[in-house]
């Protein structure tokens, strides 16, 4: 994006191809001469959709929904660490991020009965990490819904049922001005939202 953003300066059309198209006209092992053939392949082939040029702007909003899903992916991995940690030890913590919490909150003399000093030590350290990762993902959500509230296009959004503030946001940044798809259907299968196609005898539903 940013050599296309920096091209399309200097002049020049810039079009971006999909990474798995040109992959699929690649033969034989990879090098800078096969390469280029697959890219010049693809290319031609004007069925091919290409991929739009993200703004600085675009880039910036997704970056920041990875960089929440990353902490939210992190905060379950050490979620559920903690509980399988305690499991080797005969106790059955409940499942779910908040009620882990509260509950060795609440059974904490319990657990220090039943567990080495050195676990409760590995434990108190994770709940520190939970209470970190939580407060990361909270200021990444307040930091994306203070800037969706001066953009129109995600107020319209939040309008279309079942969507709240940070599926707009992320609608936002990957749709930018729509007007890279033809319709909603083409942006919705580029987003693999698709249906299953079965059927035999050449009845497909």
């Amino acid at each position: 994006y940013h050599w296309g953003r920096e091209l399309a300066k200097l002049g020049h059309q810039v079009e971006l191809l999909p990474p798995h198209k040109v992959k699929e006209s690649a033969s034989g092992n990879k090098d800078d001469a096969r390469d280029a053939r697959a890219i010049w392949l693809t290319a031609t082939q004007k069925d091919v959709r290409r991929v739009p040029v993200k703004s600085v702007e675009q880039q910036a909003q997704l970056f920041t929904h990875r960089v929440r899903s990353h902490w939210v992916s992190l905060r379950t991995a050490t979620v559920n660490q903690l509980r399988s940690m305690l499991y080797e030890f005969g106790i059955v913590a409940p499942k779910g991020r908040k009620k882990v919490v509260a509950w060795v909150g609440e059974h904490r003399a319990q657990i220090e009965q039943q567990v080495p000093a050195m676990v409760v030590q590995l434990m108190d350290q994770q709940l520190q990490a939970l209470r970190e990762l939580d407060e990361r993902v909270a200021v990444n959500e307040r930091a994306v819904q203070q800037a969706s509230r001066t953009d129109d296009i995600v107020r319209e959004l939040l309008k279309v049922p079942g969507i709240g503030p940070l599926g707009a946001s992320a609608l936002r940044a990957e749709l930018g001005d729509a007007s890279a798809w033809k319709n909603s259907r083409e942006f919705a299968c580029c987003r693999g939202l698709v249906p299953r196609h079965t059927g035999t005898g050449g009845k497909v539903r």
